[in-house]
């Protein structure tokens, strides 16, 4: 007895430092695998994507619509954007709040926003029908959106009302595009 430390590679466990580094890390993918005496781990960490605010509580949300964890001080000077439920919902990690066609969605429609001149205020869905999306633009109007169909044709028909010689965002409470080719418009 005594013969070799206990922290000697030949007591070594992949399995324990794989569920240690799961545990401690948001990761996606980790293999540990030990030839001799070498230790190769290969690690891919998750992506936070958005925060997720919901009953008062933010957490952070990957690109499948997963909740990787509560919000911490080391991610909110990151720049994520934040997406507010209707819903109080008490979440859990893990836990799927968005499938990953629906963030994927939205994830575009954040990205084409940011390249245009359109200022979003916030974001606010509905979990459990989502098929409704407010962006809130800095403007004071809102613009619904459903994640589930074309972003692109809906951003269109976005552009061609603010373009119209009548338009003026600051007098709409908002624009509704989630219709096919009709476009709904809600005076203040």
């Amino acid at each position: 007895f005594g013969i070799f430390p206990k922290n000697h590679l030949l007591f070594f466990s992949e399995e324990s430092l794989t569920q240690v580094l799961f545990e401690a890390f948001r990761l996606d993918r980790l293999s540990v695998e030990r030839r001799g005496r070498e230790l190769s781990i290969r690690v891919t960490e998750k992506i936070s994507r958005l925060v997720w605010v919901t009953a008062g509580i933010a957490y952070v949300v990957d690109e499948h619509g997963i909740v990787l964890s509560p919000l911490d001080a080391s991610l909110e000077d990151r720049g994520l954007s934040t997406i507010r439920s209707v819903r109080d919902e008490t979440l859990v990690i893990g836990q799927s709040v968005l499938d990953a066609q629906t963030m994927a969605s939205i994830l575009d429609l954040l990205l084409l926003l940011r390249e245009g001149p359109l200022q979003v205020a916030t974001l606010e869905i509905d979990s459990s029908d989502a098929r409704f999306l407010r962006v809130n633009m800095e403007e004071g109007y809102a613009v619904y959106f459903d994640p589930s169909v074309s972003i692109e044709e809906q951003l269109d028909r976005l552009v061609n009302v603010l373009k119209g010689e009548s338009a003026d965002p600051t007098r709409y409470e908002y624009i509704d595009v989630r219709f096919g080719e009709r476009v709904y418009i809600k005076d203040k």
